[in-house]
């Protein structure tokens, strides 16, 4: 059938659908249907676009009190793959993530209950909002069944997942799915081995533990003194460019702040710098990565005070010889990994190109095994930039264990000693996530979650602010507050001045 009447028959089901039900009491929002963007191909985002907007217009055209969701898998940046986020936030009131622990994201290569597959879902979603500029909401998530965890690990994941959304205004959590299906034997059950006992609940309807999570979470929420908690405090904006695999350079710059206490939110290099105090820019490739005009309001934004972090793959950008503090002798491609000495440590690290550098105005914080100048910090006015000649972003989300294992957030670190924010309190354990919520000039609330496998402890200071009530978790108070959390546990607490 010509896509031309695929088109006219699929509005007018959805134009006489939404106008017999659009009165039910049931309904909460409309939504474009599920992952469509993983069934019939398009040649391109402009198809997508199509295809989204008619569909969303034909709602609203019989509809205008319910919100329009979006309802897709994974959405990308213009050109990256052709269903974007962008055109999404457009065309749509809220978009969407199933942020399972998947091949896709490559987070079922690790335990569920560590620190990569239990932010994704929270980190996807802060940057599917951020890029398409409307809330989204975790519409659809969990694990792959009993062959990836058993139940009592499942819950513990799922437990670390809901409390990372929670905190970072995720605004929902819905789990894939309500009952196991392992015995079903039709289509497509049949032959998808994988998509079978996920369910809350067992297929003799009993309840299993990740229900129990999601239940005790619900009384928690409905229960929270301060009813909707206030949303975090952001230290950073993390800019993802054309050219790059955004998500690899994204997700792993979203965890390595995570474990040094920087909390971000994204933009994408071709729309409107937005306002911060400090900027990240992860993993560059390429030529076309930004433009002139955007390099330029960067660097003006930097003149005035604020941060400005960047590491390169193969990338380009303007003026680097002055903006950055040293002027590069000659570079060539090379397919080595390189060790790099950063304080006390060692981390390797794989190289895209290497550079040969001479140091005009800047600092070298960490060299590699040749005593090759690598990390580069410089003053920029009133403000501070840093340079990485490595694509540490997209190296480290192609390898397992490296955030749990090794101390490549030590980079971060650094950026952390320079830049402005709101924050009070800091912590001392990295694999210990920690967010900051305003309730008012002289209180504040702070949630920990653990990102590790095993029990872990940590001593938080909060430089000036008292102590006032732990809402949740195994708190004891001396000179700083101490916190001791099982694995995936949260512990909820209230600072005041």
């Amino acid at each position: 059938m010509p896509v031309h009447l695929q088109i006219k028959w699929e509005v007018r089901f959805v134009k006489g659908f939404v106008k017999r039900f659009k009165d039910h009491p049931a309904l909460a929002a409309w939504c474009l249907g599920n992952e469509c963007n993983c069934m019939a191909r398009v040649n391109n985002d402009e198809e997508a676009w199509v295809w989204t907007d008619i569909i969303a217009d034909a709602i609203r055209s019989q509809d205008s009190e319910h919100k329009v969701i979006c309802g897709m898998h994974s959405q990308f940046t213009p050109k990256e793959k052709n269903w974007c986020l962008q055109s999404a936030g457009e065309n749509c009131d809220y978009i969407t993530t199933h942020p399972y622990a998947s091949p896709e994201y490559q987070t079922e290569r690790e335990l569920i209950n560590t620190i990569k597959p239990l932010v994704h879902p929270a980190a996807q979603t802060v940057y599917s909002s951020c890029i398409a500029k409307v809330p989204c909401i975790i519409e659809e998530t969990g694990t792959y069944g009993q062959m990836y965890a058993d139940e009592e690990k499942t819950a513990q994941y799922a437990n670390g997942v809901i409390y990372t959304a929670w905190a970072h205004d995720c605004l929902s959590y819905l789990w894939w799915i309500g009952f196991d299906q392992g015995s079903l034997t039709y289509h497509p059950f049949g032959y998808n081995n994988r998509a079978s006992n996920y369910g809350i609940y067992r297929e003799d309807k009993t309840l299993k533990p990740v229900g129990e999570v999601i239940k005790e979470f619900n009384e928690f929420s409905e229960n929270f003194e301060y009813g909707k908690l206030p949303k975090r405090i952001v230290d950073a904006i993390c800019i993802v460019t054309k050219g790059q695999k955004t998500w690899n350079a994204a997700g792993s710059s979203f965890i390595l702040g995570k474990q040094v206490g920087i909390d971000m939110e994204f933009a994408y290099a071709n729309d409107k710098l937005p306002e911060a105090n400090t900027y990240l820019i992860p993993s560059v490739e390429g030529a076309n990565c930004f433009s002139a005009e955007y390099i330029a309001d960067l660097m003006k934004r930097v003149e005035n005070g604020a941060t400005l972090y960047l590491s390169v793959g193969n990338g380009f950008t303007r003026n680097l010889w002055k903006d950055f503090g040293f002027h590069i002798i000659n570079r060539e491609y090379v397919e080595n990994t390189d060790t790099v000495k950063i304080g006390c440590k060692k981390l390797n690290v794989k190289a895209a190109v290497t550079y040969n550098t001479e140091k005009t105005t800047a600092t070298a914080l960490a060299q590699n095994q040749d005593g090759k100048d690598v990390f580069f910090k410089a003053p920029y006015g009133k403000g501070t930039v840093f340079f990485l000649a490595y694509p540490l972003e997209t190296y480290l989300y192609e390898k397992m264990h490296v955030f749990e294992n090794e101390d490549y957030h030590l980079f971060y670190n650094e950026i952390k000693k320079c830049m402005k924010t709101e924050k009070t309190v800091s912590c001392n354990n990295k694999m210990i996530g920690v967010t900051e919520h305003k309730v008012n000039e002289n209180e504040r609330i702070i949630v920990a979650t653990n990102y590790s496998k095993d029990t872990s402890t940590a001593s938080m200071d909060l430089n000036g602010w008292k102590f006032k009530k732990a809402l949740k978790g195994d708190i004891a108070v001396e000179n700083t507050v101490n916190l001791t959390l099982n694995t995936t546990e949260t512990a909820v607490f209230v600072i005041k001045k």
